[in-house]
């Protein structure tokens, strides 16, 4: 791919999530950038890209490097190093990342706890200090924190060239809707005006549809889950249907809720929604009438 990328590849001790959010003025992003494997890490691979770093990568961790060692020795291996951008986090939350002198400026990277980002042809090193802002003070999940990052970049300008594609890759051991699998999060926007715009409505808009998958979280109460949430209650009749969108939406959940065998402290934490309540709707929706699964 070409050059002019940002990325940010973290980790989540809580939860046991290794995630990559990249943004690019690039056909497809998601395709190339973001390499994520649960229990090993998540690497993200830009500027004159080089799609063998990925692989190589999660081989060198699973025979015991660390980030720092992963990282010296795809740069060691590659003739064109100067040229790539990687940042790379492994299964303990170390971080490493390496910009090569050749990439287009302003190119360079910043190191966290957890977590690396990283850039090339951005407006200035501000884009990267916004990215890292966005990732520490951002509410929420492991997800919330790599969209507020790829928002922050976009905030502070961002890539010169401006924005086409997005992408969200984020992998745990969990059993979801599927069975065991572990990609918790695989989302793209290959082609858009507003990529991050999308990918944010994408995401949120999974936690409904893949609800068993957050079972085990809050999430915050946003537009998109109620807009979502409004359908699914009036489907199984219990929001009456000449009513409002969103109205006594709250309550109404609340006594939903009640009826499962919930608390009604349980079900919001403030402006955030029990991922339990969510995962309940839903499959009383999936049993309530056999032709909701066509």
């Amino acid at each position: 791919m070409g050059t002019g990328t940002y990325s940010i590849a973290a980790y989540d001790p809580q939860f046991q999530e290794w995630g990559v959010g990249v943004q690019s003025r690039f056909l497809s992003v998601g395709a190339l950038v973001p390499w994520v494997s649960s229990n090993t890490g998540a690497i993200a691979t830009q500027a004159k890209t080089n799609s063998m770093y990925g692989t190589r990568a999660f081989e060198l961790i699973n025979n015991g490097k660390d980030a720092k060692q992963v990282v010296e020795t795809l740069i060691s291996e590659d003739p064109q190093s100067d040229y790539r951008q990687v940042g790379v986090v492994d299964a303990q939350g170390n971080v490493s990342a390496h910009t090569g002198n050749k990439c287009i400026g302003f190119a360079g990277h910043k190191l966290d706890t957890n977590f690396v980002c990283q850039g090339n042809l951005l407006v200035g090193e501000g884009v990267l200090d916004e990215m890292v802002r966005g990732f520490k003070t951002a509410e929420g999940d492991l997800a919330d924190k790599l969209v507020a990052s790829l928002q922050g970049a976009q905030n502070a300008g961002g890539e010169r060239r401006g924005v086409q594609s997005a992408a969200l890759l984020i992998k745990k051991n969990a059993k979801n809707m599927f069975g065991q699998c572990n990609s918790y999060i695989d989302l793209r926007v290959d082609d858009s005006q507003s990529p991050l715009l999308e990918l944010n409505r994408l995401k949120n808009l999974h936690r409904i549809l893949f609800a068993q998958n957050h079972s085990d979280k809050y999430f915050e109460f946003d537009t998109e889950i109620k807009k979502k949430l409004v359908i699914i209650l009036q489907e199984i009749k219990e929001i009456d249907q000449t009513l409002a969108p969103h109205e006594n939406m709250e309550s109404v959940i609340e006594n939903f809720s009640v009826k499962k065998g919930y608390k009604k402290d349980e079900v919001f934490k403030g402006n955030f929604i029990n991922g339990k309540i969510i995962n309940e709707i839903v499959n009383t929706y999936y049993s309530y009438e056999p032709e909701h699964y066509t």
